[in-house]
């Protein structure tokens, strides 16, 4: 599981990075914090 929650200009480049090499391994990406607190609870 990837937990990112980006900030500045230079977060939403890395967002899309990270997001892409989740994706084909099948690795679960959350982006908001919200997200992050629901699926650890």
């Amino acid at each position: 599981m990837m937990i990112y929650t980006q900030t500045g200009r230079k977060g939403k480049y890395a967002d899309s990075y990270i997001r892409k090499a989740a994706i084909p391994h099948k690795i679960a990406y959350i982006t908001t914090t919200a997200a992050a607190i629901a699926t650890v609870a």
